[in-house]
């Protein structure tokens, strides 16, 4: 049985809302020991591990992505990697071949077809080869 809170004292859910709303009056524990990183918006690019403090600071960040790797082009719409690859081979292939650009080619894994398309070479597998293996990446 319940007995209602003496006079002059904090109930349970007052004294909830009150280190709530004050967190300056909780002393440090060990959640809070040692050094924290201010860093707290992480890039979602693949293969990128940059942080940066503020989601302002990541969107500028996340342009250097979107844009073409290639200086004298103003191309800066991508939405993946995938899709800057394709702007680079679609339209810079010289470049592209001559600085070692990844490509995009497709290579079957049972015999020396390559193809411009990752779709193409699974088709490629279902007809010629009768079965597809599925590669993790």
């Amino acid at each position: 049985m319940l007995s209602p809170p003496l006079s002059g004292t904090f109930n349970a859910i007052e004294a909830v809302e009150h280190t709530a709303c004050d967190r300056s009056e909780i002393p440090p524990g060990p959640a809070s020991a040692g050094k924290r990183s201010k860093a707290r918006a992480l890039c979602t690019w693949k293969d990128c591990d940059h942080r940066e403090p503020d989601t302002d600071k990541m969107k500028k960040h996340a342009a250097t992505h979107r844009r073409c790797p290639k200086e004298d082009c103003s191309w800066a719409d991508a939405r993946d990697q995938k899709e800057t690859k394709r702007h680079v081979w679609s339209n810079h292939k010289a470049w592209a071949e001559s600085t070692g650009y990844p490509s995009m080619d497709a290579q079957c894994d049972e015999c020396p077809a390559v193809f411009t398309r990752e779709d193409s070479m699974i088709r490629h597998k279902k007809k010629a080869h009768g079965t597809i293996k599925r590669v993790k990446k």
